[in-house]
């Protein structure tokens, strides 16, 4: 059982490292492995998926309204 909590754990610790990699500052191994071992992480919260939509949206706006109208800018300025 110990070599599949282990394997469990890596993965978590992949899956959820591999974003912060990415987007954010790394973390350590042991200050998010605790939050795995309460079932509140599991459990489905409106309150959260509201949040996360919220912060999906304003990213979508911001790349596609902004993004998009500040490179239309630069291309007609460089006569493109």
């Amino acid at each position: 059982m110990l070599g599949r909590e282990k394997h469990g754990n890596t993965t978590l610790s992949t899956t959820y490292c591999l974003s912060h990699l990415i987007a954010g500052p790394v973390l350590h191994h042991k200050e998010m492995m605790p939050q795995f071992a309460h079932p509140e992480t599991y459990r489905f919260s409106w309150d959260n998926m509201t949040i996360g939509l919220t912060i999906f949206t304003i990213g979508l706006f911001k790349t596609d309204f902004i993004g998009q109208t500040e490179s239309l800018m630069v291309l007609h300025k460089a006569n493109w």
